[in-house]
């Protein structure tokens, strides 16, 4: 059994010296105020956690810009860096990202559908052809370069999403 003395809680069998009363009350507070601490710590590594993530997706998306404008605005209308670039047949970044449902899956195995295969290699899964017509330029990548054209259409489908179908307002 358990008996109290002074509200703090005593194991029977244990002396209790006098004058740690107080010490036995703050030792019973100690693991509440640490568990406090804990959750606080906890919140604010999570959201220096997620501001990170953000920066870094930023970044990804900025890397997936370039490696757009360099590579991929030959035949596609990538934004506003050509818009009336690209080739009439194929579509622009932005209609991939609104109108087809799986857009992420397309972006992540972009190198496997056609017509990329001919001229894509993805470093570490496939290699370039070496029979390429003479109008097309062997693109290698590294598997990086994947997750930051991912990142560039999760940017521009998150921007479209905020404007009018027709695109931005004109002036």
């Amino acid at each position: 059994m358990r008996a109290a003395f002074n509200g703090v809680v005593h194991l029977p069998g244990v002396p209790v010296l006098p004058g740690t009363e107080k010490s036995t009350r703050r030792a019973h507070r100690r693991p509440a105020v640490a568990l406090a601490l804990i959750a606080r710590l906890s919140v604010a590594l999570i959201g220096a956690s997620a501001a990170v993530t953000a920066v870094r997706a930023e970044g990804q998306a900025d890397n997936g810009q370039k490696l757009a404008e360099t590579h991929c605005s030959r035949c596609h209308v990538i934004g506003s860096f050509n818009p009336h670039g690209g080739i009439g047949s194929t579509p622009s970044f932005r209609l991939l990202v609104t109108a087809l449902a799986d857009w992420r899956e397309r972006f992540e195995t972009f190198y496997a559908r056609r017509p990329h295969p001919a001229f894509v290699a993805i470093e570490g899964i496939g290699r370039p052809r070496e029979d390429l017509p003479p109008n097309a330029h062997p693109v290698t990548l590294p598997k990086s370069a994947l997750d930051d054209l991912v990142a560039l259409a999760e940017r521009m489908n998150a921007a479209a999403a905020t404007m009018p179908p027709s695109g931005p307002a004109r002036k």
